[in-house]
């Protein structure tokens, strides 16, 4: 079996491990030790259109959180949470003011539950709502 190392272990022929998959995702975003510009200007281009997201769900029905999910996000870790905030920040939350947008980010920004289901909850929702049309409106008439 082949392998080579950079601070973590990719074995060639098998599926990668997924604490190796997260490791690899945070690797590419450091360059000898330091902040990789390149690297941090495509995370904000993979963030910006969600921060778009975030920007108008929070302006027609403010949540009070909004849990992110998913195996990029959590590979990138914290920093993708810190872009991800930046983004709206930028682009302004309705009823805040500039100043107040940051810190209010972090609070309604937040990683949801690491338990690699999000895909499978998301995906038997789609199923049911795809074979029982208006099953969401009946639902909320219901509660």
């Amino acid at each position: 079996m082949t392998s080579f190392t950079v601070s973590g272990t990719f074995r060639a022929g098998n599926a990668p491990y997924f604490r190796d998959i997260l490791h690899w995702t945070r690797l590419a975003l450091v360059k000898n030790g330091k902040r990789d510009g390149f690297a941090l200007d495509v995370v904000r281009q993979v963030a910006h259109p969600l921060a778009i997201g975030i920007n108008h769900i929070w302006a027609s029905s403010a949540p009070e959180r909004f849990y992110i999910v998913g195996g990029f996000a959590r590979g990138v870790g914290e920093r993708y949470l810190n872009v991800l905030r930046a983004e709206v920040s930028q682009l302004g939350l309705f009823g805040f003011e500039p100043a107040e947008t940051h810190a209010f980010a972090r609070r309604l920004i937040v990683f949801g539950k690491d338990d690699d289901n999000g895909g499978v909850h998301g995906a038997a929702i789609a199923a049911v709502v795809q074979d029982n049309p208006g099953i969401i409106s009946r639902l909320r008439l219901a509660a």
